[in-house]
């Protein structure tokens, strides 16, 4: 374990004890990254970031002021349309830091619709994949559930490709993320979730092209 990440299991211990047994949600980013990568490749975790579901919420956050963290949003300068969605910040964009270590989560309705979840980016925007996406993995003997390696590696893929054009922080740390992710991801899984993966925009679904996302 890198000794910068001493703090994670501390912080994910009071997200999982502040929840419901049944309460929806996952986690992505590089905690998920190193639940799957340690063995072979590691560096600092910055935060944990979390989709969570929009109901109950409130009563998560309440646990977690209890536990001595205050609250805010992640929203910054630097997020597309930073100035329209800082008046949902703190109710969709939630930030809970403690002792300079934070827990970071977006809230979305995550009922499952035919098998596939939806993930609200911006109001009116949202990605669609598959509830095959999404499982359990372990980080510092805490199970806890996270997308899988092949939905990680899309998501970092298309963040690359995307907005990663245009915001350069720290990019070359999210190449050698990508590097580490393909040599574990399983191509048949891969092509599954990657071909499972929709944009809706209001009414709209638009698939995602698959080489936008694996290659």
């Amino acid at each position: 374990m890198h000794i910068e990440n001493e703090w994670v299991k501390t912080t994910l211990a009071d997200f999982l004890e502040a929840i419901p047994s049944d309460y929806p949600y996952f986690a992505l980013g590089s905690l998920v990254l190193l639940s799957y990568t340690e063995n072979f490749y590691t560096r600092p975790i910055r935060d944990i970031d979390l989709i969570g579901d929009t109901h109950g919420t409130d009563k998560l956050g309440a646990v977690l002021l209890d536990k001595g963290y205050a609250q805010n949003t992640f929203i910054d300068s630097k997020f597309p349309l930073a100035h329209k969605l800082q008046a949902i910040g703190k109710k969709k964009y939630l930030r809970f830091e403690k002792n300079g270590r934070a827990l970071e989560i977006m809230t979305s309705n995550l009922t499952a619709n035919d098998g596939s979840i939806d993930v609200e980016l911006y109001p009116g925007i949202a990605v669609s994949m598959s509830e095959s996406a999404v499982q359990n993995t372990r980080y510092q003997g805490l199970e806890f559930r996270a997308v899988s390696p092949e939905a990680l590696f899309c998501i970092y893929n298309f963040g690359l490709k995307t907005w990663g054009t245009l915001v350069k922080t720290r990019i070359e740390q999210r190449r050698r993320d990508l590097a580490a992710l393909h040599k574990i991801v399983q191509p048949y899984a891969l092509t599954r979730i990657a071909d499972n993966v929709h944009l809706k925009i209001g009414r709209s679904r638009i698939k995602i092209p698959s080489k936008l996302i694996t290659t």
